[in-house]
């Protein structure tokens, strides 16, 4: 991306910049509430200001970004940053999307300016002091080789607000993904993508196969064929063929309380290929484990209950059924 900057005009670009400044994605500048006479003057200012000037970043002739810097030996908050040689503070605001949304935008401008401020600028570390709730904006500056220092209170307007003083290096920023010497899609080399594509497709194969969607034609020994209908292409593979078995245990049992029991069954499954490679299930139900079980015991009649069923009366405590299970009386 090719951005030209120029210096702020108040009375060009307060138009503009009013339309920016006053969209929800821009709530974190505090000033969507601001009428274009409010804004007008508070790019006054910043034109007026010794410590801080105002850029307009365009692409082809079309304002695209809103540019701050600053010295932030002056304008940062006593206490909250160690000067060095060669600081310099930003801010940014890209336009809002006239249209469809350009992916990759907010990243590439993000890149073009750090660089701008680096290498046109002169400055040695850049220094910036977004909102902590800015989450979009933290993980851009993080893409850009921007470090945490530490959280700060500054001045926000009328209050205060918890920022993420961070820094970056020339060093910092050419390692960075948006750096000049970082490619994202390096890895994406021919040799490692046709590996990959070799993986999936004898993946697909074996899975396919085995689920019987494809049938791979022999050609010897361990050789294999496969003709895609309708096209004229043949994957020929090398592969050996596994039989597949699973085992299922299936303990049936009785209620101990009924009095019997059956002993464990067991189901034993068995898929093998075919001559095309398809796999045909087998279901084997073995017999049955002959083992005897000994009968369940009862608990044995507690003293109060034999007498009681020997004078005929009714114990004084026994269980009953309901529909809602077991409960004592």
């Amino acid at each position: 991306m090719d951005l030209t900057f120029t210096p702020l005009d108040p009375a060009a670009h307060a138009e503009p910049l009013h339309g920016w400044l006053t969209t929800d994605r821009a709530r974190f500048w505090g000033m969507t509430a601001h009428s274009p006479a409010q804004v007008r003057a508070y790019l006054e200012r910043v034109d007026a200001s010794a410590d801080e000037q105002g850029w307009i970043g365009s692409r082809d002739g079309t304002p695209l970004v809103y540019v701050e810097t600053y010295d932030p030996a002056h304008l940062a908050p006593d206490g909250s940053l160690d000067p060095e040689p060669g600081d310099l503070g930003m801010h940014l605001l890209i336009a809002p999307p006239a249209g469809e949304p350009e992916h990759g935008l907010t990243a590439a401008v993000m890149g073009e300016v750090v660089s701008w401020c680096l290498h046109e600028r002169g400055a040695a570390r850049l220094v910036v002091e977004p909102d902590a709730r800015n989450r979009a904006v933290l993980a851009k500056n993080a893409a850009a080789g921007f470090r945490v220092l530490r959280h700060v209170e500054i001045p926000d307007g009328e209050g205060t607000k918890r920022a993420a003083l961070s820094v970056c290096t020339r060093a910092d920023f050419a390692a960075s993904p948006l750096g000049p010497g970082a490619t994202p899609t390096a890895h994406l080399r021919p040799d490692i993508a046709e590996q990959a594509h070799r993986h999936l497709i004898a993946k697909a194969l074996a899975e396919l196969s085995h689920e019987r969607v494809l049938a791979p034609e022999t050609r010897g020994e361990g050789a294999w064929e496969l003709a895609v209908p309708g096209a004229d292409i043949r994957y020929r593979f090398t592969a050996r063929v596994f039989a597949a078995r699973a085992l299922a245990r299936r303990p049936r049992l009785d209620h101990p309380r009924r009095g019997r029991r059956t002993p464990p069954r067991w189901t034993c499954r068995s898929s093998w290929p075919s001559r095309r490679t398809s796999s045909a299930s087998w279901t084997i139900s073995c017999p049955p484990i002959s083992r005897s079980l000994p009968p369940p015991s009862r608990p044995a009649a507690r003293p109060s209950m034999r007498r009681a069923a020997a004078s005929g009366r009714r114990p004084r405590s026994s269980w009953t059924r309901t529909s809602h299970g077991s409960r004592r009386r």
